[in-house]
């Protein structure tokens, strides 16, 4: 650094030199150097930064590259370059290789690889300074918010599931990750009937948490979904641990019960089953599938727990708005069992409040809840919680004895599960009723007999239900309660909101076909049901009107227009066909009883003769009395009562007439042969004529399922939704 004299002396020697101006050529000189400087300063900048841009394009092409390779090897099942590929490359375990946002962790659980997504896991880094690469590749979420343990869940591989919960440093934070449509891990293993999948994740988590992974967004449960895919099995797992999940309702105010209900297959009553099913069904063993449950221990308590990271509106939350905590709401509807577990767990949530400053001691006066109280003073005696939290009060100054005192408003709709929705008035007992599942109407009347007293939208009870909707198991299961005291006798006469009774809606059509060959047999089993209703009601009901001035004769007549066509046509045409053919007969049988053998003329064989002269006669007459059945059938107006009796008896008679016909003439058939050829054809035995008679028989048996049918509709005295009628499948030639 110069020195304060040099700097002093220095400004001298300036001082002392004359100012000489510069003149315009050095001027312009300095200008130049400048432009050069600058000009040269910006070609450096730009190729500079097309370097920079070379650089990334070539990173990015690279990586782009490297992407359509990792797909293409997933995709066509080479899984090992997958792995060469992955090892040692961190990006590679948290890139999006498809359209769908998908991971190499998605795709190898979509194909349940069990072997490579363990070897995947593996390759993942460790190590305090690498974990975060590890969890933001297990909690990476596709385009429809599934993680890969969504996934694994889905398909079911326990496997997966255990290794990339071992694998995670956090299973609290993948349990409670929610996809798009507000489904957990844990509900997706349920959603698609994973037993052993939902039992491993359930056996992770407390049973509170459980219920906060129980419920998705439109409101169904993992209960709901089970029911409404036919998973019994897990149903049953379902309910035993989460047994308020069968009080949820979802957004269209359905309960599980209300899709059990409108499942007639799962029952006995609802199922068509053969002979020897129905003998597996009444001897068969029955597992305890809760066993299963038990012996996976899913009251441990193996995952961290507290409020999850992606927050959830509880299941047992309906309105959005409340700020209450699960544990108000569970104090609120007298679930003493998630209190207690949660306050075990937490006490300090015995200080959660509303939002009108009520705490789980007067919410669980206000609404009555004894279970709740007298579980909180147990609690308060073992030191659990305060007792300061029985003296609190409410935004307006309420205390526990101001609630106790006031009444219960019953109008006032819950904010629990347990509320209906406006959409659906119908109860669980009258969709069974509607469906005629007489076991769920059983059991529910023998637990809660005010049930039926249950009404639906249209003021029809489950008499009138089970009455309109045809259903005979149902109908007889109320008859024989009513005989028993369990039901009243008054609910068999009650109206619905039109005024119609139980006759009325008898007289309607039904909205689906009897299982009755034919149009009119329809109408038959139409008239036989009527009258099964009707020889139950007093005598004057046939007389009463409904609020259109109708009778439920008027009303059956009205409705049965169409099916009254349908018989007729039904029966023309079936009886014109029958009459060309057995006419035929009458012809062939006559000339062959007119043309007797001279064996016979001459009494040689007597015993064959008689034969032939037996079938001859019967051939001839019983063709004769089908010709005449199905042309009365023909000449008849086909009225509507005449439905109900002369025209299926009538068809029957025809028909067995016209296969007696049949039968003879084949039977005078061979004895005519025998004797006419029995000379030239000598070698002809009689078990020749046997085997040829059986095999035109059972030809001719094309037609006999409809004769059975035909003999099941006309004596079955009570019509039936479903039944079997057990005929040889060697019957049906046409199959």
């Amino acid at each position: 650094m110069a020195s304060k004299i040099e700097i002093q002396d220095a400004d001298k020697c300036i001082i002392d030199q004359p100012w000489t101006p510069a003149s315009s050529e050095d001027i312009l000189e300095t200008k130049i150097e400048i432009s050069k400087m600058e000009m040269e300063w910006i070609s450096d900048w730009l190729q500079e930064q097309d370097h920079i841009k070379k650089c990334e394009e070539t990173s990015i092409f690279n990586l782009d590259k490297a992407q359509r390779r990792l797909f293409k090897s997933a995709v066509n099942g080479d899984w090992e370059d997958v792995l060469v590929q992955c090892e040692g490359q961190n990006w590679a375990f948290d890139v999006k290789v498809t359209k769908s946002d998908d991971t190499i962790f998605h795709l190898a659980a979509y194909n349940k690889r069990e072997d490579i997504f363990e070897r995947l896991l593996k390759l993942l880094p460790r190590g305090t300074d690498h974990e975060h690469i590890a969890m933001s590749a297990l909690e990476k979420a596709n385009m429809e918010g599934n993680t890969p343990l969504h996934i694994a869940a889905s398909v079911g591989s326990k496997k997966m599931c255990r290794s990339i919960v071992e694998r995670s440093r956090s299973s609290r934070a993948l349990l409670s990750v929610l996809n798009n449509k507000g489904e957990t891990p844990f509900f997706s293993a349920a959603l698609h009937g994973h037993k052993d999948a939902f039992l491993y994740l359930a056996s992770i988590c407390n049973r509170v948490e459980g219920y906060f992974y129980s419920q998705r967004n439109d409101g169904d449960t993992i209960l709901h979904c089970a029911i409404s895919a036919e998973h019994y099995e897990l149903s049953i797992i379902i309910l035993d641990e989460y047994e308020h999940l069968v009080n949820v309702v979802n957004k269209d105010g359905n309960t599980p019960l209300h899709l059990l209900a409108r499942k007639p297959s799962a029952f006995k009553s609802g199922s068509d089953l053969r002979w020897y099913e129905k003998i597996i069904y009444h001897f068969g063993v029955v597992v305890e599938v809760v066993q299963a449950a038990d012996g996976v221990g899913l009251e441990s308590d193996q995952c961290s727990h507290g409020e999850p990271e992606k927050k959830k509106e509880f299941l047992f939350q309906s309105n959005a708005k409340s700020d209450a905590t699960p544990i108000l709401i569970a104090a609120k509807n007298g679930i003493s069992e998630m209190v207690k577990k949660t306050l075990k767990r937490d006490p300090m949530a015995m200080y959660d409040v509303d939002e009108k400053k009520k705490n789980i001691v007067l919410l669980s006066v206000e609404h009555k809840q004894p279970h709740v109280y007298e579980l909180l003073l147990t609690l308060e005696k073992e030191n659990i919680i305060k007792k300061s939290i029985f003296y609190e009060v409410d935004d307006e100054g309420n205390n526990a004895l101001h609630l106790a005192a006031m009444k219960t408003e019953p109008e006032k709709k819950k904010e629990f599960l347990f509320q209906s929705n406006a959409k659906s008035d119908a109860t669980p007992i009258l969709i069974a009723a509607k469906n005629g599942i007489s076991e769920m109407v059983k059991k529910t009347l023998k637990r809660d007999p005010m049930a039926m007293y249950d009404v639906d939208e249209k003021k029809k009870n489950i008499v009138l239900l089970s009455v309109e909707h045809k259903q005979p198991h149902v109908y007889e299961l109320l008859l024989t309660l009513e005989k028993e005291n369990i039901i009243k006798k008054s609910i068999f006469y009650e109206v619905d909101d039109e005024g119609n009774n139980a006759l009325h809606l008898a007289a309607m059509k039904a909205e689906f076909d009897w299982p009755v060959p034919g149009g009119a047999s329809q109408m038959q089993w139409e008239i036989r049901w009527y009258e099964y209703i009707q020889r139950s009601m007093p005598r004057r009901f046939p007389f009463l009107c409904n609020k259109k001035d109708q009778t439920p004769e008027v009303v059956f007549t009205e409705n049965h227009v169409s099916v009254v066509t349908q018989g007729r046509d039904w029966l023309s045409s079936t009886s014109e066909a029958c009459s060309v053919v057995a006419g035929l007969f009458v012809s062939i049988t006559f000339s062959t009883a007119t043309s007797v053998p001279d064996d016979v003329k001459d009494n040689k064989h007597v015993k064959a003769s008689k034969i032939f002269a037996a079938s001859s006669f019967l051939s001839f007459y019983t063709s004769l009395i089908a010709v005449v059945m199905f042309l009365s059938i023909l000449t008849s107006g086909c009225k509507e009562r005449d439905f109900r009796r002369a025209l299926p008896w009538k068809l029957l008679l025809g028909l067995i007439a016209f296969y007696m016909s049949i039968a003879s003439t084949l039977v005078s058939f061979t004895t005519g042969h025998f004797f006419i050829f029995r000379a030239q054809l000598k070698f002809v035995s009689s078990t020749s004529y046997i085997v040829t008679y059986l095999l035109v028989t059972m030809s001719s048996m094309a037609v006999f399922p409809l004769f059975f049918h035909l003999m099941w509709a006309t004596f079955k005295n009570v019509p039936q939704r479903k039944y079997r009628v057990t005929i040889p499948h060697w019957l049906y030639l046409n199959e």
